[in-house]
């Protein structure tokens, strides 16, 4: 079984590989992967796909932490996903302003810093009360809405008008590739579910901390003005 899921691996990034030399060759590809030759538009995409292994491993891995940790039923851990939520809820109708007046970079760079301080306290405060948990959650929806969504305005802000529905593809791509990286977090802790500790628990929580990291990288790579 674990051979047939190497060949599939390995069929895949072939094909990948040969769909991207394809398309850098053709007159009429049919998504124009020049695009990602500019490094504002490149930085944009890999900023989008990071917050997205964020936001999805996040989903993925909480439930499990509140269950596991905190020994929420599973119903109490699903409605702390709502602070999170609540977060980027309300965060997002500031983005898009807060993008225009101050660029794409600077917002973006704010977002990730809070999408930091919104993971690394399940890392290094694993005993806070339920309600700082919320608290810690409402402040990382914040970030991950003010790092996802002037990534994908710079994005789209680097290419010319009639590039924008190939633009449009790669962020959709990007940030499902980062949705799919993001699940490596529960995977990590399903693999030491027989370890009979929170080994498993701990570097999947380091793996979300290294998401934000990362994006907080790459976001200096946007440009400063849409």
């Amino acid at each position: 079984m674990r051979f047939h899921r190497y060949v599939t691996l390995g069929l895949g990034m072939a094909l990948t590989i040969a769909f991207l030399r394809h398309a850098r060759k053709s007159t009429e590809p049919l998504i124009d992967m020049r695009l990602l030759s500019r490094p504002g538009f490149t930085m944009a995409v890999v900023t989008s796909g990071l917050t997205g292994a964020a936001m999805y491993g996040g989903l993925l891995l909480f439930p499990l932490y509140f269950q596991e940790v905190l020994r929420q039923t599973p119903t109490e851990a699903g409605l702390m996903l709502l602070a999170m939520g609540l977060g980027s809820a309300l965060a997002l109708p500031f983005a898009g302003v807060l993008s225009d007046q101050k660029g794409p970079a600077v917002v973006c760079l704010a977002g990730s810093m809070i999408l930091m301080i919104g993971t690394a306290p399940f890392f290094v405060l694993p005993h806070l009360p339920t309600a700082g948990f919320a608290v810690v959650l409402f402040l990382r929806g914040i970030g991950l809405a003010l790092a996802q969504m002037p990534a994908m305005t710079a994005a789209y802000g680097a290419v010319e008008k009639h590039e924008t529905g190939d633009a449009a593809t790669l962020v959709n791509i990007g940030q499902r590739l980062g949705g799919a990286l993001g699940a490596i977090a529960t995977i990590i802790v399903l693999a030491h579910d027989s370890s009979g500790d929170d080994t498993g628990l701990k570097w999947a929580l380091m793996l979300l901390l290294g998401f934000a990291i990362a994006a907080l990288l790459t976001s200096r790579g946007l440009p400063d003005k849409k």
